[in-house]
């Protein structure tokens, strides 16, 4: 029984480090930072307000700093994945552009918060600084849920897989009762 396992754990493990060398893998995993990270980083950023803590304060910003600067290697990926041809091209390419055009966003919010970090505190400026923080998260955090929304139509195809509706000639249907027989 332990060798049937011990077998099964090592092909099993081998075929996930064949997936995650692959440059789509990258972009997959990548891609739930912008609303994970953000959104747990101005979750705990607020948390930490109503608390009064420094410590997590700071912890909330670096996570989100380090979740809203994700962009930038994701964006790389995202780049490297998409000149591979697949079926819902064309509309990848429509979300792309529209996450290249986003970045800003994240990019803004991963400044801020690790600015805030770093010099916040120090300053006369850290109260207005992390209610700009925390404003810029929840915007990011919807930025990247509406991203993601777009993503879900361009993304989750599967090749292999048929329509689950094909098209039929059916007449429509009307909203009246049939007769029941």
């Amino acid at each position: 029984m332990t060798a049937l396992l011990a077998k099964t754990f090592s092909i099993e493990s081998t075929e996930l480090w064949f997936q995650l060398r692959q440059v789509y893998m990258h972009e997959e995993l990548l891609r739930p930072v912008f609303v994970w990270g953000v959104g747990l980083g101005t979750l705990l950023l607020l948390i930490a307000l109503v608390l009064k803590d420094e410590r997590l304060k700071r912890t909330a910003l670096v996570v989100a700093g380090a979740a809203g600067l994700a962009v930038i290697p994701y964006l790389q990926m995202r780049a490297e994945s998409s000149q591979k041809p697949h079926p819902g091209a064309e509309y990848s390419a429509k979300v792309t552009r529209l996450r290249q055009e986003s970045r800003w966003v994240f990019l803004g919010l991963g400044a801020l918060s690790l600015g805030t970090a770093i010099w916040g505190a120090r300053t006369r400026y850290a109260g207005p600084l992390t209610i700009a923080t925390v404003i810029a998260g929840l915007g990011a955090t919807s930025t990247g849920l509406w991203l993601a929304a777009h993503d879900a139509g361009a993304m989750n195809f599967s090749p292999r897989k048929t329509p689950l509706l094909k098209p039929t000639a059916a007449p429509m249907r009307t909203l009246r009762a049939e007769p029941v027989e």
